[in-house]
């Protein structure tokens, strides 16, 4: 199971427990899964970006390569 389903179940059966049982320790079980659910969140898209912009350094560079050989193409003609 993902981080994420797990850390929402935690977050969802501490809110449950919490408007049912009042209890201080079932706030911090709810507190935990919560950081825990919007900190995946957060990393998810976090690495998303990390990852497209690496995408788009290696396509940068692909075009700087295939635009210096044909400039060495033509010098050499």
């Amino acid at each position: 199971m993902k981080l994420w389903k797990v850390a929402l179940w935690i977050a969802t059966g501490g809110f449950i427990a919490w408007v049912v049982h009042h209890d201080p320790l079932i706030y911090a079980i709810g507190f935990v899964g919560l950081v825990v659910f919007v900190g995946s969140g957060w990393l998810a898209f976090w690495l998303a970006g990390r990852i497209e912009r690496g995408f788009q350094v290696l396509a940068e560079r692909r075009r700087e390569n295939v635009f210096r050989r044909e400039v060495l193409d033509s010098d050499e003609e």
